[in-house]
């Protein structure tokens, strides 16, 4: 699954970056205009700010976990919040159960 993403670091700050975000294989893969991150999904969480639900993401990358929030950009950040931002923390929930049951893929 990959959807057109606003990015930041840390809760609270301000959007660090746009890009793409692709989850698939137990892995979360963020291409942005300023740079890219990339992990194995560990846990999924909705954080609420203001009226948007930004989607906390839990990952583990160069033996460090890690966390990034996500919010789905699309026709404004309405795409998010008529259902996209559901859809990508569903799709990162099952790359965090797909992990915790040891299915991964090699690569």
């Amino acid at each position: 699954m990959t959807k057109n993403v606003w990015y930041r670091s840390t809760p609270g700050s301000w959007i660090e970056d746009r890009g793409a975000l692709t989850v698939e294989d137990g892995t979360l893969t963020f291409t942005g205009k300023k740079g890219a991150i990339s992990g194995q999904v560990r846990s999924a969480a909705t954080r609420s700010v203001g009226f948007s639900n930004w989607i906390k993401a839990t990952y583990e990358a160069d033996g460090e976990t890690r966390e990034a929030f996500f919010l789905v950009k699309d026709l404004l950040g309405w795409a998010g919040m008529l259902g996209g931002n559901r859809e990508l923390r569903e799709s990162l929930e099952a790359a965090a159960q797909k992990n915790s049951t040891g299915a991964r893929s090699a690569g």
